[in-house]
């Protein structure tokens, strides 16, 4: 019985560590708003390995995060990340106060 313990133990550990290395993002790039106020970070999650015919850098995941400029936390992809690919950051600072970074994804940062 404790041996199934301990390789159950070890099993889950393994999987912990699998998980946290799997699942880290890189950071690509950022762009600034026109006005200077609002900062739009791009991450996308880091791969291990390749295989050939996958797509390269344009098969990722891509996440997005937008700042303030005092580097908080406005919002960000979430639930909602796009293929590097079509990742394409479009600026509306007027009325509408909204960034969108892909097809049919944005983010709404009106205060």
């Amino acid at each position: 019985m404790k041996k199934g313990i301990y390789l159950l133990l070890t099993f889950s550990v393994l999987i912990f560590i699998a998980y946290v290395f799997l699942n880290q993002k890189e950071f690509m790039y950022s762009e600034t708003s026109p006005d200077g106020n609002y900062e739009v970070k791009v991450y996308t999650t880091k791969r291990i390995f390749a295989a050939t015919g996958d797509g390269g850098m344009s098969s990722r995941t891509a996440f997005v995060v937008l700042l303030d400029k005092e580097g908080n936390e406005i919002g960000n992809s979430g639930d909602d990340p796009s293929s590097y690919r079509e990742i394409e950051i479009d600026w509306e600072i007027g009325k509408n106060r909204y960034v969108s970074y892909g097809k049919g994804h944005g983010i709404d940062f009106k205060k």
